[in-house]
C-alpha cells in the first residue's frame, strides 16, 4: 500500500469518526398542520437549534416538540428556536404548542430563545416545562400549568394576536422557580392572570418592568419573593404580594377583582417586609388592601382616589411620606367607605371631599389637619377633624 493510500485511508477514518460522534437530534417534532418542516441542527455540547415552518387550511393547529433525554439521562437544550406559522385559507391559524418530555417530564435543560416570524399570520400558545432558564420567550399566550424551574433571564414578549379585533395576549399560569430578570412587554395588550416566581423580579442594580400594552390589558396575581421595577400603567390589578421588599412603582386604573374573575386571593398590594419609597397610583377605586409593613418614606407616595367599602391603605410604621402622588402637601379622597390606618405618625393633611363612612386610625401623633367635607357618619379615634 503506497503512502499515499495509507494517509487517505486515515483522513476517511478521521472523517467518519466525526461525523459518528454528532449526536442525533434528541427531539421529536409532530404537528397535525397541513404542512410541517422541522430542522434541528446541533450547535454544540447538549444544545440544538430548531427551526418550525408550518402552514394551515384550518383555524387551528397543534405542534408538539417531544424532548427526549440524552445518553446518559442528560437534558438537552435549545439554542433558539424560531417557528413561522400561516394559514392557507383565512385570516389566521392558532398553535397550540407543548415543548416537554414525555408523561409531562422536564426533560429540556435550557431555552436560548424563542422568536416568532413577524411576516407569518399565525398565533403560537405555549406550554412549556423546563428544568433549566430560558433567555427570551416570544409567543401569543402561556398555558396554564407552564414550569421554568431556572431563571428567566430576558424577558418575555407577547406580539399582536391576530385575527380576533383586538383580542389580548394570555399568560393564564407561570411558574418560575429562580428570578425573573428580563421585561414582561405587550406589543398590543396582555392579561398576566397568574404569575408566581420563586425567587425575585429584577434586582436593586437590573430594574425590570411589567407593561400589559399600550392598549389596556390586566394583572391577576404575582407573587415573589423581591420586586424592583415598574408595574403599568395597566387596567387593573388583582394582587401583588411579596415575601421580601417592593421597590416599584405601580400605576393602575382600579385595584380589585376582576370580571372575569382571573388570579387569585383577595385584592390589594401586599408587601412582606421593608419600608416603601416609590409610588403608587390608583387612578380611580381602590377595592382592595395596600399594605406597607415598614414607613412610608419621604419621596414615595401612595395615591387611591376612591376608597370602597373593602378598600384600605395600611402602613404599619410611619407616615413621612405622601398619600398623594401629585406630592401638592394635600390628599382629597373622593369619599371614603373604606380604611386608612397608621400604625406610627402620620405627618400629612388629608381632604375627604365627600363623606367620612370609613374610618382613620392613626397609632401615634398627626401634626396634619384630616378635613371631611360631608358628614362623619363613624367615629375617627386618634386623629383631629375639622
Amino acid at each position: 500500500m503506497s503512502q499515499r493510500m495509507v494517509v487517505f485511508f486515515v483522513l476517511q477514518l478521521i472523517l467518519v469518526g466525526r461525523l459518528a460522534a454528532q449526536p442525533t437530534c434528541p427531539f421529536v417534532i409532530t404537528s397535525d398542520a397541513d404542512f410541517l418542516a422541522a430542522t434541528c441542527t446541533y450547535v454544540s455540547g447538549t444544545t440544538w437549534d430548531i427551526d418550525v415552518d408550518l402552514s394551515h387550511s384550518g383555524a387551528t393547529a397543534t405542534l408538539a416538540i417531544v424532548v427526549n433525554l440524552m445518553d446518559g439521562g442528560v437534558r438537552p437544550s435549545i439554542g433558539n428556536l424560531e417557528i413561522s406559522a400561516d394559514r392557507t385559507s383565512g385570516s389566521t391559524v392558532n398553535v397550540d404548542l407543548s415543548i416537554q418530555g414525555n408523561l409531562a417530564s422536564f426533560n429540556l435543560e435550557d431555552l436560548g430563545s424563542m422568536t416568532l416570524d413577524p411576516e407569518a399570520d399565525g398565533n403560537v400558545f405555549l406550554f412549556l416545562l423546563m428544568n433549566g432558564s430560558a433567555g427570551y420567550v416570544e409567543c401569543h399566550g402561556i398555558r396554564s400549568g407552564s414550569e421554568i424551574k431556572g431563571d428567566v433571564t430576558e424577558g418575555l414578549h407577547f406580539p399582536f394576536v391576530e385575527g380576533c379585533g383586538g383580542c389580548a395576549a394570555s399568560l393564564e399560569y407561570l411558574k418560575i422557580g429562580g428570578d425573573l430578570l428580563g421585561d414582561i412587554r405587550a406589543t398590543g395588550r396582555v392579561e398576566v392572570q397568574r404569575l408566581e416566581v420563586t425567587g425575585d423580579i429584577g434586582s436593586a442594580s437590573e430594574p425590570v418592568d411589567i407593561w400589559p400594552g399600550p392598549t389596556g390589558g390586566g394583572i391577576g396575581t404575582i407573587q415573589c419573593t423581591n420586586f424592583y421595577g415598574d408595574i403599568g400603567p395597566t387596567v387593573i390589578i388583582r394582587r401583588i404580594q411579596t415575601s421580601g421588599v417592593f421597590d416599584a412603582n405601580v400605576e393602575t386604573v382600579v385595584v380589585a377583582v376582576p370580571g372575569s374573575g382571573y388570579g387569585i386571593d383577595d385584592p390589594g398590594i401586599f408587601i412582606g417586609s421593608g419600608d416603601f419609597g416609590g409610588l403608587m397610583y390608583v387612578q380611580t377605586q381602590l377595592d382592595g388592601v395596600i399594605h406597607v409593613p415598614g414607613d412610608l418614606l419621604e419621596g414615595g407616595a401612595i395615591d387611591a382616589r376612591t376608597l370602597t367599602e373593602d378598600g384600605a391603605i395600611i402602613v404599619d410604621g410611619n407616615v413621612d411620606g405622601d398619600l398623594d402622588s401629585d406630592m401638592d402637601s394635600l390628599h382629597t379622597f373622593n369619599g371614603m367607605p373604606g380604611t386608612i390606618e397608621v400604625g406610627g405618625y402620620l405627618d400629612f393633611p388629608l381632604e375627604i371631599s365627600g363623606d367620612l363612612r370609613g374610618s382613620i386610625e392613626v397609632g401615634s401623633w398627626t401634626n396634619a389637619p384630616i378635613t371631611v367635607d360631608g358628614d362623619v357618619r363613624q367615629p375617627v379615634p386618634s386623629s383631629s377633624v375639622t
